[in-house]
């Protein structure tokens, strides 16, 4: 997630930003991390309907991308987050579904700072593969967008200059199956669907048999006792989201599994 670091975060950058406030050797957790994962998205194979519930057929043939990765820890976060992935000649399809007995979320603007409530699901995209101009898509459960292009890693704090950037083209919807406006309550889950168009992405639409990279986060604002958030990744990663080189493998294909 990128961050304009205020002095509210600036103690948790220390500990764990590298190439922002000071660098930091990874975790010992870190050096015992699996391989970056691999994700194979096959053809939506008819329309989807972009309105955060993903009941299209071609959404339950897929399989499903676990945001398992508690980032600073070994087991896995409580509340489940889970991704399926579809594309066709125009667009790159992204359901992210969350788990979520405390819905929040106050900003609902374009291009507000979304990380700022730690309640966000987000996309990252390297067309390349090359640590270069990655994208970067994050949606609050209030519909809120903010996307960005990183040029690279010791880029990230610019994001005055990365904002510039916007996917045109770009829709979102979300579902919420509870309240955002009470935190006394017990919600279940809320689920952001996402068309992000490949022109906006990369000079060439992919072709069957291509690879990008991808990684997919969760920020949850929930109450867990003495953390504030928890921060959770489809491919591990050491400290944070802005690990290009951790990101996972996102092969096109018009049929196949997952590995």
């Amino acid at each position: 997630m990128t961050r304009y670091w205020t002095a509210l975060t600036l103690p948790l950058l220390l500990l764990c930003a590298p190439n922002v406030v000071g660098e930091t050797r990874p975790s010992a957790a870190s050096a015992t991390l699996p391989p970056p994962g691999r994700y194979v998205c096959v053809r939506a194979g008819g329309p989807i309907t972009i309105d955060g519930k993903p009941t299209e057929a071609a959404w339950r043939a897929v399989a499903v991308a676990d945001l398992s990765h508690w980032i600073g820890h070994s087991e896995a976060p409580s509340q489940k987050t889970t991704a399926r992935l579809l594309w066709d000649d125009e667009n790159l399809y992204v359901a992210i579904e969350c788990e979520d007995r405390d819905i929040f979320a106050t900003k609902a603007t374009r291009d507000a700072f979304l990380w700022e409530d730690f309640e966000v699901a987000e996309v990252y995209l390297d067309s390349t593969g090359e640590g270069r101009n990655y994208k970067e898509f994050e949606v609050n459960p209030l519909n809120a967008v903010i996307d960005l292009n990183t040029p690279d890693e010791k880029s990230v704090g610019n994001v005055a200059h990365n904002l510039l950037w916007n996917a045109a083209g770009l829709r979102t919807a979300v579902h919420v199956e509870g309240t955002l406006d009470r935190r006394d309550d017990q919600d279940t889950r809320w689920t952001v669907e996402m068309a992000i168009p490949f022109a906006a992405l990369a000079p060439t639409k992919p072709r069957a048999g291509d690879s990008w990279r991808l990684n997919l986060y969760r920020y949850d604002n929930s109450p867990f006792g003495d953390e504030k958030f928890r921060l959770s990744a489809w491919s591990a990663v050491r400290t944070w989201p802005h690990e290009p080189d951790r990101f996972g493998r996102l092969v096109f294909a018009s049929k196949g599994r997952n590995e």
